[in-house]
């Protein structure tokens, strides 16, 4: 019985971060910290590093909010409950406003990051007719390989640095692409699990346009380029992400499908080593 109940409320736990997605917005947090310490090599500054912080859970809130009808199709036990559905839209909107009251008492530059603010929205709401970003084929890809992941790293290093002592170029090879490149594989990734819910809702994603075999393809072919972009050298990543990819189908367990951004974070981290 006491174990029963244990079981329960590790399940409970487990849920409420993948619910409304807070290991993800952690991950970005981790990945911030990081840039500063290992490639930087100074101090976090915790006003800015919060601040996509915060940008992040605001924009996985309304996202999870705003499509909690359809995740109840694809993803039941991760779907917020409808009584939950606007009281959180209404958060997260209040959340992408708060960096600008913490870059402003922090006397940081408010000017860059009012471009994020549109950009929390745009990926789920519906701005083509009924159309949402997500809903078209690699788009929604892109949008989390190019805006949610690398473009606040980007813009740190851009507007919110002292010091500048490092290469943009060198940035953008060997840290931004690799990251590029694991988003981009982590979103096929994740699209696989949700080929059913995703037929339904109108979602075109890789798995869904060209079945599962062929999104495993395009999977290998993403990771065999950061191997030979990399020269090899990160090869410990990509041998995890290849048995993932080997053994995943649209019924695998749940936790597997969180495992992507755990191994971009281990590539990440390595590409400062």
């Amino acid at each position: 019985m006491i174990n029963s109940i244990t079981k329960n409320k590790i399940s409970d736990y487990f849920y409420f971060f993948l619910k409304y997605r807070i290991h993800i917005s952690i991950f970005s947090l981790i990945f911030l910290i990081t840039f500063y310490t290992q490639y930087l090599k100074t101090n976090v500054d915790w006003a800015v590093a919060s601040s996509f912080f915060i940008w992040n859970i605001a924009l996985y809130l309304f996202d999870r909010a705003y499509d909690s009808r359809k995740d109840v199709i694809s993803q039941r036990e991760e779907a917020m409950a409808e009584i939950e559905r606007v009281p959180f839209i209404i958060f997260s909107i209040l959340l992408a406003f708060t960096p600008i009251l913490i870059f402003y008492f922090c006397d940081k530059p408010i000017l860059p990051y009012l471009i994020f603010i549109p950009l929390t929205f745009l990926y789920t709401y519906p701005i083509f007719g009924h159309k949402r970003i997500k809903d078209f084929l690699l788009i929604k890809n892109l949008y989390s390989a190019v805006i949610i992941w690398p473009l606040p790293v980007i813009i740190v290093a851009s507007f919110y640095l002292d010091n500048k002592d490092f290469s943009m170029v060198s940035l953008m090879k060997d840290q931004i692409f690799p990251l590029f490149l694991y988003v981009m594989i982590g979103e096929a990734f994740w699209d696989i699990r949700d080929v059913h819910g995703d037929k339904v809702n109108g979602v075109n994603t890789i798995p869904v346009a060209f079945g599962v075999k062929s999104a495993k393809i395009y999977l290998y072919a993403l990771l065999i380029i950061d191997l030979l972009t990399s020269e090899y050298k990160f090869s410990q990543s990509f041998l995890l992400y290849s048995v993932l990819v080997a053994v995943v189908t649209p019924i695998s367990p749940r936790w597997i499908f969180h495992l992507p951004p755990l191994i971009a974070l281990y590539r990440w981290i390595l590409s400062f080593t």
